[in-house]
């Protein structure tokens, strides 16, 4: 009987990394300090506040992009493979 392999969290799948300039990193080290959050929870509040106060035409044309790259990359949640951006 063959195993099947682990699969991986979804929540991995949605993870972002990136690298802040000195100054935004500086600004974002001391949001999450003075507001005692973690950098998971500050950069969630940070995005969610930045999406709020846009446009609803943008939030449906982004929405829309997200539904169009995952319908093209269904495949990926089923592997448990990255999503390629």
């Amino acid at each position: 009987m063959a195993e099947t392999p682990p699969k991986k969290s979804i929540a991995l799948e949605r993870q972002i990394i990136g690298y802040a300039n000195p100054k935004t990193f500086a600004l974002f080290i001391g949001y999450k300090i003075s507001e005692d959050l973690g950098k998971s929870e500050a950069l969630n509040v940070i995005l969610r506040d930045f999406f709020q106060r846009m446009p609803e035409e943008k939030l449906k044309k982004y929405l829309k992009e997200f539904q169009k790259f995952q319908s093209e990359n269904a495949q990926l949640s089923k592997g448990g493979a990255t999503w390629p951006v």
